[in-house]
């Protein structure tokens, strides 16, 4: 992954525009797994690192698009991230729900029930770069997700590695 974002870069991609066509990548995967199917509900685990802006970004097309509802769990605040910007848009009002990890009331109630209920499920947590064990907020998502495996027809989707799984 490291190689081909260095080769990315070299060709002269802008960073922004490879992670516009990641999301964007995702969330076609996203409605082919499902058949195409509108109105469908997908949970986003958004991490603070390019994987979770990925999921965002996939987040947004998915609820323009596609219709579907979207429910973001973040480990922590993404303030003046650009890739949330969508989440305003009045055309989108009821079908976005937003929590931060660190409330109580997140993990593990309402995060079990989100993931229950869901269609889809998108790991942005960890990425790439990540090193050592998950701490944090981060632990305590994939404590609550090991607990609660895949219904039938739900899909999950690890962008780029699943968290946890050590890269190299």
């Amino acid at each position: 992954m490291r190689a081909l974002e260095a080769a990315s870069g070299r060709a002269g991609v802008p960073p922004g525009q490879l992670l516009e066509h990641a999301g964007l990548s995702i969330a076609r995967s996203a409605e082919h797994l499902t058949g195409g199917a509108r109105g469908r509900t997908v949970l986003a685990l958004i991490g603070k690192g390019n994987n979770g802006a990925d999921a965002l970004v996939a987040c947004g097309h998915l609820a323009r698009s596609c219709g579907w509802g979207v429910r973001l769990c973040l480990t922590q605040t993404r303030g003046g991230d650009p890739h949330l910007a969508w989440i305003n848009d009045p055309d989108l009002t009821g079908l976005v729900e937003v929590a931060l990890a660190d409330d109580p009331e997140i993990i593990p109630n309402r995060l079990a029930d989100w993931l229950g209920a869901s269609d889809m499920v998108l790991d942005g947590l960890l990425g790439i770069g990540a090193s050592g064990p998950a701490r944090g907020a981060v632990r305590a998502i994939l404590e609550v997700c090991d607990r609660f495996r895949a219904q039938p027809g739900q899909f999950r989707i690890a962008i780029d590695v699943p968290s946890g799984v050590d890269a190299d």
